[in-house]
C-alpha cells in the first residue's frame, strides 16, 4: 500500500512538473531598431540650392525618404546617392533592415533662396 502510495505521488509530481514547464512563457528577444538617419548638410537656408547626403549607422540598412510631406515607409524612394534641391523642401527619412524595426522619422526642412 505504501510503495502504490509513493508511485501515485510520484506521478502526480511529474504531471505537475511536466505541465507548468509546457505553461512558461516564452519571450523571443526584442528586436533591434535601426539608427535615425542623418542629413549633410544639416537643415537651414541656402542661397543657391543644395545636394543633401543621408547616412545612418546601422551597418546594411536601407534609407527611404520622402520630399512631399508624407511619411516614409517601405514602398518610398530608397535612398542612393544624393538628394538634389532647386527650391526649399522637406525631406523625411527612415532606415529600415530586414528583421530590424525601422527608425524614428528624421525630418530636415531646407529654405532656398
Amino acid at each position: 500500500m505504501l510503495r502504490r502510495t509513493i508511485t501515485i505521488v510520484i506521478l502526480l509530481f511529474l504531471i505537475l512538473l511536466g505541465s507548468t514547464s509546457c505553461s512558461k512563457k516564452t519571450t523571443e528577444p526584442e528586436q533591434q531598431q535601426c539608427a535615425i538617419p542623418t542629413f549633410n548638410p544639416p537643415a537651414g537656408t541656402y542661397s543657391l540650392g543644395a545636394l543633401v547626403f543621408l547616412s545612418s549607422t546601422t551597418d546594411g540598412a536601407t534609407i527611404r525618404y520622402t520630399i512631399n510631406g508624407s511619411t516614409p515607409n517601405s514602398n518610398s524612394a530608397v535612398y542612393s546617392n544624393f538628394i538634389t534641391l532647386l527650391g526649399s523642401t522637406t525631406i523625411k527619412a527612415i532606415t529600415t533592415k530586414s528583421g530590424w524595426k525601422d527608425s524614428e522619422v528624421a525630418q530636415a526642412t531646407y529654405t532656398i533662396q
